[in-house]
Formats: structure tokens, sequence, C-alpha cells
């Protein structure tokens, strides 16, 4: 306090420190820039020890927070700017990004409302709405923010860490969450992201893009969710003729009954039977008694969704039709049931993330019943399971033997995707059991729970970026 008040009373010392300051912030923004988190924080604050008010010094120090994962200090910091600068949509803007990471989605979705009353033009908060209003199962709300954020701009930049950055890449993606998640995957990034939201009502500059961008990502991935722009996703991208990851044309192979036909004869590989109805197809099977080839118990999941939800185990056709009639517009898939229980009584399904020519671990979820997700699993809880699943990511071979892997390159060789998932199993018989392969599968760092689960992140990641750096730069 007596300092601030010296230093208003001496011009000479004031305008030292504001020289100081901004060579500090220069510094932490160009640290910022290389990745180094721990650096560019520690340069924003020593501005703010000698300017505790200094708003970009906090506004800077917030979004490294962010990136650092300490969520609820950056939210603290947001939430002290907001109340001394209601009127500033950056700053409601940034919290909400914050409240997204941190998986608050009403809180996110107050703030980005906050930042589109003061800015009705941004995209970039209509796009967050539309994500907000998706995942909060607001069909109407969502495609109404979609549909302003394209008519408002359909590109949206994302500038990478370094300026210049290394290169440009071009990231299509389309309403809902028919898209890969990604937030991880571009995060920290050398490059800039431009977002292209595509829509079949939008043409879209193919020209400027190509002058813009290096390579493409295509993040549009579910089949079900995607029929109708896949096929203008594919198109656009074979007018740029630029590399791309993961080509629409070769996520419209990957169905769940695509995928269950494809893989068929891969040594040591159980895929289980998928058939994909219609609601009126399947009620017309259920009354014809046609689904004979499905012995009991079966699985019935409506086609396009995902993490569990809309997805039972059916132990007699009359639990079937009832389930149908729950959802009389949806189309379903139903999946031969294979037992995957260890000889302990759990349930495990891990989870490989193939980016380029590696197959990387990600997850190990172990359950006590048959539908088993991370998320919903008691492994928070119990230290044994945590321990299984560190052992397994640090040493997959441990669990995966060589003819194992042998079936993953072969299933790797066979889709075809750039970058891709599959959720898998190993049964008592020794063969891995497929669940789902789909480029749409979540990977983020939001592992408080979990903290041994990062640096395989973080791999994940980094061979992300250098398998974008090989193609954009061959």
């Amino acid at each position: 306090m007596n300092q601030n008040l010296a230093l208003a009373d001496n011009p000479h010392d004031a305008s030292r420190d504001a020289k100081a300051a901004r060579l500090h912030i220069e510094l932490g923004n160009a640290l910022l820039a290389q990745g180094a988190l721990v650096g560019a924080a520690a340069n924003f604050r020593r501005v703010l020890s000698v300017q505790p008010t200094h708003w970009v010094a906090r506004m800077q120090l917030a979004r490294v927070l962010k990136l650092s994962t300490h969520y609820d200090a950056a939210i603290g910091l947001l939430q002290s700017l907001v109340a001394e600068q209601p009127g500033d949509a950056a700053v409601h803007k940034e919290l909400g990004r914050v409240h997204f990471a941190r998986r608050q989605l009403a809180d996110a979705l107050e703030s980005f409302q906050h930042a589109l009353t003061l800015n009705p033009d941004d995209a970039d908060v209509h796009h967050w709405l539309a994500n907000i209003e998706e995942l909060r199962g607001n069909a109407e709300a969502s495609q109404r923010h979609f549909q302003q954020a394209v008519a408002l701009n359909p590109l949206l930049r994302v500038p990478g860490v370094k300026s210049p950055a290394d290169f440009s890449v071009l990231l299509l993606f389309a309403h809902g969450d028919a898209n890969t998640p990604p937030m991880t995957l571009v995060r920290m990034a050398p490059y800039d992201s431009y977002f292209l939201l595509l829509a079949t009502s939008v043409e879209s500059d193919v020209q400027r893009l190509q002058s813009q961008v290096d390579l493409v990502v295509n993040l549009i991935s579910d089949v079900d969710q995607a029929r109708e722009i896949l096929p203008a996703a594919a198109a656009l991208v074979d007018r740029l003729g630029l590399p791309v990851v993961n080509h629409p044309r070769t996520i419209m192979k990957t169905s769940r009954e695509s995928v269950s036909t494809l893989l068929s004869g891969i040594p040591s590989c159980r895929v289980p039977r998928v058939q994909y109805y219609s609601a009126n197809e399947l009620t017309a099977a259920i009354d014809a008694d046609q689904l004979r080839q499905f012995s009991l118990p079966f699985l019935a999941r409506v086609a396009g969704t995902h993490g569990g939800h809309d997805f039972e185990k059916i132990e007699a056709l009359p639990a079937l039709a009832r389930f149908v009639a729950q959802h009389p517009d949806a189309n379903f898939y139903l999946t031969e049931y294979v037992d995957y229980q260890s000889a302990d009584g759990f349930f495990r399904k891990y989870r490989f993330i193939f980016v380029g020519g590696e197959i990387l671990p990600y997850h190990l979820a172990i359950g006590n019943g048959w539908k088993v997700h991370h998320s919903t699993t008691d492994m928070a809880n119990q230290p044994w399971m945590q321990q299984e699943e560190a052992a397994f990511l640090d040493d997959p071979a441990s669990v995966f033997q060589p003819r194992h892997y042998a079936t993953l390159r072969s299933i790797q060789q066979i889709i075809g995707l750039d970058y891709f998932g599959i959720d898998c199993a190993i049964d008592r018989q020794g063969n891995v059991v497929v669940f789902e392969i789909n480029a749409t599968m979540l990977v983020h760092r939001d592992n408080a729970s979990f903290a041994y689960k990062t640096p395989h992140i973080d791999r994940i990641k980094t061979a992300f970026d250098a398998m974008l750096t090989k193609m954009a730069r061959p």
C-alpha cells in the first residue's frame, strides 16, 4: 500500500516501474508462447507484486492458470476482474472458458451469456453456447447459436502459442457432439488453428482457405450424427487438395456396423456382431420375430450416442420393445453381448489412442458391471484400481502381449484413420474384445483424482503435434 502511494508521488519511479512491468509482461508472453507456464506465471506475478491491480498481468495469469489446470485459482482471479469491470466482455468470455474446462456447464453458460449481451456479434461466443446447450440437451437453443455463429463468422481462429506459428491447420467440425473433441489436442499448439463450422447452407471460400492453411484436420467423426454433412466435408477436402487427417470419406466407413464387418477374421480379435436399424425396421423385426441372430441377452443402443447413454442390456424381447418405444424418432444398433468379466469378478475396459503410427494407452476403467465408463466407476475411491491403471499406462505390454499388439496393428491398418481410439477388453480366452472404434473418443486433461494419467495424455498430445508437423512440412 505504501509502495503504491510512493509510486504515485514520484513520476520517475512510476515510469520506471511501468517500463519494468511492460518488460515482464513481454517476457511472460514469450514464455507462454514457448509453453513455459511456470516461468510465464512468475513474470506475471512479479508485475502484480508491485502493481496488484495490473489488468493485463491478471488476465494473462488467469490464462496460465487455466492452461496449468489450476481452474479454481483462475476462476477466483477472473471473478475479481468481473467484479471490477462487469462491462468487459473479454473477461466474461475467459471465465466461461475456464468454467467449461472445469465442466461447470451452468456457470459457463451464465458467463458466455453475459459476454454475448455485451457483444452480440461474437461468433466465438455463439459457438461456445451452441456446444454448451447441446451438452445440456437443449437442441433448439444449440442449433440457434450454431446458425448464428456460422452466419457471423464460420472461420474461427485460435492462435498458436508461437508467433509466428510453425504452420496453420484448418479443423473441420459440425454442429453438436459429432466431432473429435479438440481442446486437449490443440492446447498449447505451435500452430495456428482455424476452426471451420461446416453447414450445408454455407459455401466455403476455397481459395481463401488454401492461402491461409497448410493442412486439414477433419474433426467430424461420428457417422450416425453426421451422415448429412460428411459428404460435404469430403467434397471440400478434395477441393482444397491439402494433406488431411481423417479424411471424411474414411470416417464414413467407421459406423459400428461397418467396423464389426471390417474387423471380422483378425486373429485374436473378437468383434461382436452389430446390426443397424431404423425405429420402423426394428419394430417390424420385433413383431415378426426376426431377431433370432441375436441370442439373449444382447445390447441395444440409440445410434449416435456415447458414454453409456441410451444403452441397455436386453434380457427379453418385451424389454427391447419398451426401449424402442422410448425413442420413437431414433435409429438403433443391436450388438451381440460378449461376457468379458475377469476372473476376479470385475470388468476391465482399456482405451488406446492411435496417432499416426503409434498406439498409445489412454486409460483403464474397472467396474463391477458390464457397462463400464471411467467417470462412472468407483476408481476415484479405490487405490488398488488406480494402481492397476497406472501400471497399465506405464507398461501396457504387461497386459497386452505381442499377439494382442499384432491385433491392434491389424485394426489400425484396416480402419485407415490417422487418429482414432479403441475401447476394448481381453476375454478369458485371451482375445481382444472390440467394443468401439472411432475418432470421437474424448481425450482430456481434467484428471484431478488421477494425476498419474497426465504424462500419458501429454504423450498423445505430443504425438498429435508431431504428426501434424510431419504432414504440414513433409
